[in-house]
């Protein structure tokens, strides 16, 4: 009980790192192709509730550890942080539009 009620408090939390991870898991972005590009709507609904699954699962593992390197790290995670977007604005402005 102690840990959904915690799960439930950094998810809550951590709502827009949640948001914006959805976004590029699913649509892509311009350092990945994402789901919609890939998979596209080819999938029934078991599979697409596995992906679901799947997708819920992985970001809720990554988010604990983005809250933990937050609260536990914060100058690591200023860095990583800083690092995702410079990455992000070099290969928007690297590739041909």
């Amino acid at each position: 009980m102690l840990f959904r009620s915690r799960l439930a408090s950094v998810m809550g939390q951590e709502s827009l790192f949640i948001y914006i991870a959805h976004l590029v898991i699913v649509y892509g972005s311009v350092v990945n192709q994402g789901l919609a590009q890939s998979v596209g709507p080819t999938l029934n609904i078991a599979n697409s509730a596995g992906v679901f699954l799947a997708i819920l699962a992985g970001i809720m593992v990554v988010t604990m550890f983005w809250h933990k390197l937050k609260t536990d790290y914060s100058s690591v995670a200023s860095i990583a942080l800083g690092g995702s977007a410079l990455l992000f604005l070099f290969e928007f402005v690297r590739r041909p539009w």
